[in-house]
């Protein structure tokens, strides 16, 4: 070994163990412990790998080459110490104003390790941002400091082999379609809030009810295109499908729903599958009407459309309206057509009568209302008001004697059927009935009943019917018949004073005869 190559390392031994040792220049923190250390360990700096590549190999290096030597002061090297040997790296530094220092370390027992450029890349400066991902990656593997181009990425299979993926665009690399959705040095789970970058349109119509995340639905393996999301269940299990059990396209959600606009797509849906019906109930808009009788999601599962009563609230149920049969809505109102039939279709004897009947071909003109369509007995006033204003108070129901529909007097309409008791006297025996002496109501027949004498002639009346006191009939007469002719008759009228004549007397006419044979 030369002298000058002993002289320059015993010199570098004495200075470094002197404790006045310092630096005219800020050393890294890494550097600055090392000279810091006690002077048994700053003899370690030459352990350091850089230390020995400078000092030992084909081409070793004096202290002084790099080193300010004197007897007061002991610098760090400037940049252009460094650049004057790496003239290669002079065009092509690492940042700007970044000693080589900062990165290449001199310290003792220090290594420079694959993480680090954490030392300056944990917190995000100057745009980039900070290193998360890759972290404990030898950063060479991507960067070349001193090299052009500075990044020059691998093929991101080489350590991800077991990511095989389409996810993007074709014709793309793979670290083209990796880098759609994932930023090198970020969190790999952050990818999931770039999908708008590509997805905008259905990013923007899937934000309702918490789905702004596209892995809400996306959880499984996104490397294929497209993804297959979750099933719907997995969040709606607890939402019925309108007749799943028996329209099988029900069972699908986007059959109705379009994955990303499930709101603003399911309205207009029916129509696509059932475009020949035409819904015309009343009130309801043209487009989506079909969901307000049949709920795309109902209450129990074999509801089909709601009930008609829950609209047309002044039925308590589907079935309590067209009186008194119990007649359904349906039964009448075709659900998609609304519109009754002829009440013909279930009323044809009805119809038939009317049809015969002068006036009674409309049923609305007595059935006011086909949900409550029982006739009042003031209905057929409205057309037949003389008949109804000369009825008297025990004819006021027309259809106790007359058929509705074809106004006839029912078969069985007669006196007798209510005045049973007055046929059995003498008038109701007579040949024309009642209808000699009464009219059950007007305008023709007899508005009162005739005098009796218009029948009976006073002058062919027999014995004491020719006193002409007695030629008052309803005096000893009921209207119907003979009446009571026992004692009282007689006594009570006119003859008072005879009360005590032949008082055991049950009838006077045994006397006093009024009949022809006497």
């Amino acid at each position: 070994m030369s002298s000058l190559w002993r002289h320059s390392i015993l010199l570098c031994l004495v200075l470094l163990a002197m404790s006045s040792c310092a630096s005219d220049e800020k050393v890294p923190q890494a550097d600055s412990q090392a000279v810091s250390e006690p002077a048994g360990q700053r003899a370690k700096l030459l352990d350091n790998p850089l230390h020995a590549r400078h000092l030992a190999g084909t081409t070793p290096l004096l202290c002084g080459d790099c080193h300010d030597i004197e007897a007061t002061a002991f610098t760090a090297p400037k940049v252009e110490r460094c650049l004057a040997c790496h003239t290669e790296e002079a065009t092509r530094l690492h940042g700007d104003g970044v000693e080589c220092r900062a990165c290449h370390v001199f310290a003792a027992g220090r290594v420079a390790a694959k993480s680090d450029c954490q030392r300056c890349h944990a917190e995000a400066q100057e745009g980039k941002p900070a290193i998360v991902a890759h972290a404990l990656v030898d950063c060479r593997n991507c960067h070349a400091p001193h090299s052009e181009p500075k990044l020059a990425v691998k093929d991101c299979l080489e350590c991800h082999e077991d990511h095989q993926q389409n996810h993007g665009g074709k014709g793309l690399s793979t670290v083209e379609r990796c880098s759609q959705c994932h930023v090198p040095h970020s969190k790999s789970l952050e990818a999931v809030t770039r999908c708008q970058g590509c997805h905008k349109d259905k990013l923007v119509r899937a934000v309702f009810r918490g789905h702004d995340k596209c892995d809400t639905c996306h959880q499984g393996d996104t490397r294929s295109a497209p993804s297959k999301p979750l099933p719907c269940t997995g969040c709606h299990s607890d939402r019925l499908t309108l007749a799943s059990q028996s329209a099988e396209p029900h069972k699908a959600c986007t059959s109705c729903h379009a994955p990303h606009d499930p709101r603003g797509t399911a309205i207009q849906s029916c129509r696509r599958c059932h475009q020949d019906v035409a819904p015309k109930h009343p009130g309801l808009k043209a487009s989506g009407s079909c969901l307000g009788c049949h709920p795309a999601h109902p209450k129990a599962p074999a509801s089909i459309a709601v009930a008609c009563s829950s609209c047309h609230r002044q039925a308590s149920g589907d079935d309590m309206l067209h009186a008194p049969k119990k007649t359904k809505c349906v039964q009448c109102h075709q659900p998609h057509q609304f519109q009754p039939p002829a009440c013909a279709s279930c009323h044809e004897r009805e119809a038939t009568l009317t049809r015969l009947a002068s006036g009674h071909d409309q049923c609305s003109a007595c059935h006011q209302t086909p949900h409550a369509p029982k006739a009042t007995p003031g209905t057929c006033a409205s057309c037949h008001v003389a008949e109804y204003q000369s009825a008297n108070l025990g004819h006021k129901d027309c259809r106790a004697c007359h058929q509705p529909h074809s106004g006839e007097r029912l078969p069985a309409a007669r006196c007798a059927t209510c005045h049973k008791e007055k046929l059995q006297m003498t008038h109701g025996r007579i040949d024309g009935g009642c209808e000699n002496c009464h009219r059950p109501h007007g305008p023709q027949g007899k508005a009162r009943p005739p005098a009796c004498l218009s029948c009976h002639k006073q002058k062919q009346l027999p014995s004491l019917h020719a006193v002409e006191a007695h030629n008052q009939c309803t005096t000893c007469h009921r209207g119907h018949g003979m009446g009571d002719l026992g004692r009282a008759t007689c006594l009570g009228n006119c003859h008072v004073d005879r009360i005590q004549h032949e008082a055991v007397a049950k009838t006077c006419v045994g006397c006093h005869p009024f009949g022809a044979s006497r």
